[in-house]
């Protein structure tokens, strides 16, 4: 317990975060998990994984990263939105990484790590 908190939020202790792994070929739909592993090994082809209605869910906070498999994941936005600007974000290769936050319109990039 913090009794002299100087944020709205302190954790002084761990933290434990709901991971879901998705595999195969999809689409994926992102939905009340932080952080989401792809595995794409059997997909051929790219694998999508839609992100939600940023509408619905200012704030969001996703941790994404392509763990195993050969394929491109296509991270994409939800009908008119963005990803910075852009429609979707590739992640090419193995322990590429994107975490992303809605801000009620859009979804931004916060971090991005293409390795290839």
């Amino acid at each position: 317990r913090t009794t002299t908190p100087n944020s709205t939020l302190q954790v002084n202790g761990s933290l434990a975060l709901k991971v879901t792994t998705f595999s195969g070929a999809g689409p994926h739909t992102a939905g009340d998990e932080s952080v989401i592993l792809v595995n794409t090994t059997g997909a051929s082809g790219v694998v999508t994984l839609n992100l939600p209605d940023a509408s619905t869910v200012p704030g969001r906070v996703y941790h994404i990263k392509l763990i195993a498999g050969s394929n491109m994941v296509s991270v994409v936005a939800n009908g008119s939105q963005t990803i910075d600007g852009s429609p979707s974000q590739p992640l090419y290769t193995t322990f590429d990484r994107i975490t992303i936050v809605s801000n009620g319109a859009d979804w931004f990039i916060l971090e991005l790590l293409i390795t290839g």
